[in-house]
């Protein structure tokens, strides 16, 4: 058994996120940023974080009156790296027939024309999206990994791997994308293959 909640696995993914020019685990974001991200409101990033912190999974640094940084310690890690093992023990077989759903969406988006490969989302799911994508070798092709917010154009496909789908883009809706046949729900996809519901 585990002390460790999915919802607190998912900060501890975020905390642990890497982005340019910041050290792993040491990104300089707020509990407001962290409930975005992980789609959980602010009230409850608060707690979560506070409850990380008691457990020694994550600490708080202060770097002046208004700014403080949250660092996965190595227990979190331990916690993460645990998890990401079991997640692929438990479901190589969805993973295997997930990265083929993907390459050959990929490979659709391709023939339509789009050149720009856009993966959202800041997990295992959303990891193993960026890997098939950057496999493919697809022809002057560029991937790109957004947390947040993203900009897009004709050119591009989107592989959403978020909780939330990517439906604040400059104005352009989801549902755009879809029409458009540039859009990718991976998380229903994988969900389809697990057959039910299951928290990637």
């Amino acid at each position: 058994m585990t002390d460790i909640s999915k919802k607190e696995l998912r900060v501890i993914d975020v905390l642990a996120g890497q982005k340019a020019g910041q050290k792993s685990g040491q990104e300089e974001i707020s509990q407001r940023d962290i409930a975005g991200r992980t789609g959980m409101s602010l009230g409850l990033a608060n707690i979560l974080i506070n409850r990380l912190i008691k457990k020694g999974y994550v600490k708080a640094k202060k770097l002046s009156a208004r700014k403080i940084i949250y660092i996965v310690t190595p227990k979190g890690f331990k916690q993460k790296a645990r998890r990401s093992y079991r997640f692929m023990k438990k479901n190589l077989s969805v993973i295997l027939k997930l990265k083929e759903a993907i390459a050959e969406e990929a490979e659709k988006k391709h023939k339509l024309g789009k050149r720009i490969f856009i993966v959202t989302g800041n997990s295992e799911l959303a990891d193993i999206t960026e890997m098939v994508l950057r496999s493919q070798e697809l022809k002057d092709s560029v991937i790109k990994r957004e947390y947040e917010g993203f900009k897009a154009n004709k050119d591009t496909a989107v592989f959403d791997s978020s909780d939330k789908r990517a439906d604040k883009n400059k104005g352009k809706s989801t549902g755009a994308y879809l029409k458009a046949g540039a859009y990718v729900d991976i998380r229903q996809k994988a969900q389809e293959l697990y057959g039910g519901e299951y928290e990637f």
